[in-house]
């Protein structure tokens, strides 16, 4: 930065107020009765110090308000305290004067940081209002399609005993699927999901995952697509059980639907921790989608003619589970070569 300075005298504290302002980093134009203006160096001024009220008052109606105006005059009280924005030397009102404005400004500083606390903590209480509101909502719906769905299923099933139209009761069938799997899925939104954390044999859920999709409708005739790659000596993993059940239903059931071949479940060993993946050779994913498949009733095609049903929630369930376990959901995709959804859970040695 430069410093303006001529030839004219000056007393030491002036001298002394250019040097530390032009160690600061400040550019300064300095200006007496010596001095002749020189618009460009006024210009490129950070700080502008003058001698003559009349001076200052010029170049601030000229240049602006974007510098710092300091007066150096001994009349005090001829002088406003609008003239500049410092007086030097200060008399006592002028120090008074400046005080008060720093202990207002100090004031209004806090009566500030209180009222952006307050607004803080009501943007807080009202986010927290409406997630209860929206568990609530999500709570009552999928309470009140439990029992008409467990009752349509029941009297599709009594339909299908005695119907010769098996092509319509497949209809409803599969229709019935979807639905139960619906409510199931925002039933699992809607509860406050707390991870009971203990040992897991990955091995027994694996199990218990294909009991389930053995028995829904809507997976007949898909568990001949799922394969298994499992090492015997995987060592457990800290989880929640019905968790890391739910956690890997939703990733089969996933690629079940995008995909019409061979479904992989592998579990290997990496460390301290256990990788579960789940991969297909479906109709993958675009990578500018990759983020949002995890965002609540995202779909990558909305429109209502798609051609794969879902309310765009199950990933979003797997990513919260996941979270309560301090694991993260990670998924591998190109779009025509399928996807590899994956994560890790600490192993535990026995």
């Amino acid at each position: 930065m430069r410093t303006v300075t001529h030839t004219s005298m000056r007393p030491k504290w002036i001298r002394t107020l250019l040097k530390a302002l032009r160690d600061d980093g400040y550019s300064v134009a300095f200006f007496d009765a010596d001095t002749r203006m020189d618009n460009q160096l006024i210009k490129n001024a950070q700080v502008i110090i003058a001698c003559d009220p009349a001076i200052v008052q010029r170049l601030r109606h000229t240049f602006g308000q974007n510098k710092l105006y300091v007066l150096i005059t001994s009349q005090y009280e001829t002088i406003s305290s609008k003239t500049a924005d410092f007086i030097f030397p200060p008399s006592l009102n002028y120090v008074r004067r400046q005080l008060r404005a720093i202990l207002r400004l100090r004031d209004q500083s806090a009566t500030l940081q209180q009222e952006t606390e307050k607004l803080h903590q009501s943007l807080n209480n009202s986010q927290v209002e409406i997630e209860l509101l929206k568990s609530a909502i999500i709570r009552n719906v999928s309470h009140e399609l439990r029992t008409p769905v467990l009752q349509v299923k029941s009297a599709v099933s009594l339909m299908s005993e005695d119907s010769d139209n098996p092509e319509l009761i497949s209809y409803a069938k599969n229709s019935m699927a979807r639905l139960e799997a619906l409510v199931k899925n925002i039933t699992l939104l809607g509860n406050t999901f707390e991870a009971n954390l203990g040992p897991v044999i990955v091995r027994d859920v694996i199990d218990y995952v294909k009991r389930n999709i053995n028995r829904a409708w809507r997976y007949q005739g898909a568990l001949s697509r799922i394969v298994t790659c499992y090492d015997e000596d995987t060592p457990p993993v800290m989880a929640d059980k019905q968790g890391l059940s739910t956690v890997i239903e939703l990733l089969i059931d996933n690629a079940l639907k995008f995909s019409e071949g061979e479904v992989t479940l592998s579990v290997t060993s990496q460390d301290d921790c256990v990788r579960i993946a789940v991969s297909d050779q479906g109709i993958g994913i675009d990578p500018a989608n990759i983020e949002s498949i995890f965002d609540m009733f995202f779909q990558v095609d909305a429109s209502s003619t798609r051609k794969y049903e879902g309310a765009g929630i199950g990933l979003t369930i797997v990513r919260l589970i996941l979270k309560h376990h301090d694991s993260v959901i990670q998924v591998c995709s190109k779009p025509d070569n399928g996807s590899v959804f994956y994560f890790t859970l600490k192993a535990i040695n026995i």
